[in-house]
């Protein structure tokens, strides 16, 4: 209940959600809840046989589309690494080869798949602008973020610092170029923001001194009175 709380009070009751990397569904069950339409997109077409399954009324209806693609930078294809553990799955090298033995060391990639890869663009421009997207691929945020192109008044992306340090300044840089956008915190386990909207230099700032560090969630808010 906590986590649904967190999302009500994030997005209401809005028109469209993005779930980049919906996994076995546990967030898309709650966007569904919440939104007119739900796409929620996964590179692991095994968990999306039990999640299209389980939601089989929402697919029939037009409320939720699920695709079965990895979200990159270009659209094709590109290397998917399973591991061990899904919910470390990844198509970010960087991710296999450095996080991975650091964070999780009983954690091993158990194959490579060449997997099909599509754009944010892409799917803005076959459904429509969503109101938010949650992007949560293990290491591949930032090659989701370039292929964005449109102002989204909300996203979230899982940050993994300090491995990632230089990820999650080009994500902030990228979505500058896109519009005025400010930033809160989400700790891991964590339901409540801790403090208010950070502007891009100070969470800059934050990150190359290092005074936030591990696995958290960065909200992406578009300040919608900029002149941008």
């Amino acid at each position: 209940m906590e986590l649904f709380s967190q999302y009500k009070n994030l997005i209401g009751h809005t028109h469209m959600v993005f779930d980049v990397g919906c996994n076995v569904g546990l967030y898309t069950d709650i966007f569904l809840k919440l939104a007119n339409k739900v796409v929620a997109i996964d590179a692991n077409s095994e968990l999306l046989v039990p999640l299209t399954k389980r939601l089989k009324n929402q697919l029939n209806t037009g409320k939720l589309v699920v695709v079965n693609s990895a979200v990159t930078e270009k659209i094709g294809t590109t290397n998917f690494f399973k591991m061990s553990s899904v919910n470390l799955s990844s198509t970010s090298l960087k991710w296999k080869n450095n996080v991975v033995p650091k964070m999780f060391q009983h954690v091993k990639n158990v194959d490579c798949q060449n997997v099909p890869s599509i754009t944010l663009d892409y799917l803005i421009s076959k459904y429509g602008i969503p109101h938010y997207i949650k992007i949560d691929i293990e290491g591949g945020e930032l090659n989701a973020i370039q292929g964005l192109n449109h102002c989204v008044q909300l996203l979230s992306v899982e940050v993994t610092l300090p491995y990632l340090h230089q990820e999650i300044i080009s994500i902030v840089e990228k979505l500058s170029k896109l519009g005025n956008y400010n930033y809160r915190i989400l700790q891991e386990g964590n339901y409540n923001f801790n403090q208010n909207y950070i502007e891009k230099s100070q969470l800059i700032k934050m990150i190359k001194e290092e005074n936030i560090n591990g696995v958290f969630e960065l909200y992406c808010y578009l300040n919608i009175f900029s002149d941008n």
